[in-house]
């Protein structure tokens, strides 16, 4: 029995800017979409390249928030 390859698509990696991350993180962290539908929304190929953004970029914004805010004795 034969089988046919699919062809597949040359993955190419894409450099993406600061701003475009950030926007991507803030999108999936105001729960407008799962990590997944933004990967495929925007075109990321990667399979953890949002979460690696996420896992960057989100604790940047935490510790604003956490300097911000004052502690519970």
């Amino acid at each position: 029995m034969e089988t046919k390859a699919h062809p597949r698509q040359k993955r190419t990696q894409r450099d993406f800017t600061l701003p475009f991350k950030l926007a991507v993180v803030e999108s999936v962290e105001k729960g407008d979409m799962t990590y997944k539908q933004a990967q495929k929304v925007y075109g990321i190929q990667g399979r953890s390249t949002v979460l690696v953004w996420l896992r960057k970029h989100l604790p940047k914004r935490l510790n604003g928030l956490r300097k911000n805010c004052r502690m519970r004795n």
